[in-house]
């Protein structure tokens, strides 16, 4: 084993893996288009699972509304039959286009926040970002042109459930990389750091 291996196993000396975690150790199965051939992934990041906790909460809320209304007609006691927007097929219909717009809608989060990802490699920091059926953007910043890296933990959830942001100051064309709201937000700057300072004294 060289000295550059053990020193990454010092480094990296977890490993966190599956597939909708939000920090993952040496992905086993990650390539992306621009990969080079001896280029590894070190940490694949998306933000914390709890910045999910607003768009499943609006969907629970949005899923109980149907049964509630229609639960509270029933005790009005009156009869909808007589209403022709409130016929038993019509009803059907609204209803089944209600959960078809909720469940659009909540999965179009879950796919915002799996795709979007921040990968540290042997070679750079990546950013891709991804809005379902709208764009993706991917951005990167070699190694060896990071300068310093910040983090940042604002509010009672980031602090709670310890996730926050990070700054990558560069000495590139762009300036700062923003890792937004990713777990253990002190630990990634630490191993950005750390990787850094490895990589370019000791390639891989």
């Amino acid at each position: 084993m060289t000295h550059t291996q053990e020193r990454l196993n010092e480094i990296l000396p977890e490993r966190r893996d599956g597939t909708i975690s939000s920090v993952i150790i040496m992905p086993e199965r990650m390539e992306f288009e621009t990969q080079n051939p001896n280029e590894r992934v070190f940490i694949m990041l998306r933000g914390h699972i709890a910045t999910n906790l607003s768009w499943i909460i609006t969907g629970v809320f949005f899923s109980i509304i149907p049964p509630i209304i229609l639960y509270v007609l029933s005790l009005m006691q009156i009869d909808f039959e007589t209403i022709p927007f409130f016929r038993d097929s019509y009803v059907v219909v609204a209803i089944m286009l209600w959960y078809l717009l909720v469940f659009t809608s909540s999965f179009m989060k879950f796919l915002d926040w799996y795709f979007n990802l921040y990968v540290i490699t042997s070679e750079r920091v990546l950013d891709f970002d991804f809005s379902a059926f709208a764009y993706h953007k991917i951005s990167e910043a070699s190694l060896d042109n990071i300068v310093d890296a910040t983090q940042e933990s604002i509010g009672f959830l980031p602090m709670f459930f310890n996730y926050g942001d990070v700054y990558i100051q560069t000495a590139g064309e762009r300036r700062e990389f923003d890792f937004l709201s990713v777990p253990k937000p002190s630990w990634v700057r630490d191993k950005i750091m750390d990787l850094r300072n490895l990589m370019v004294k000791h390639p891989v």
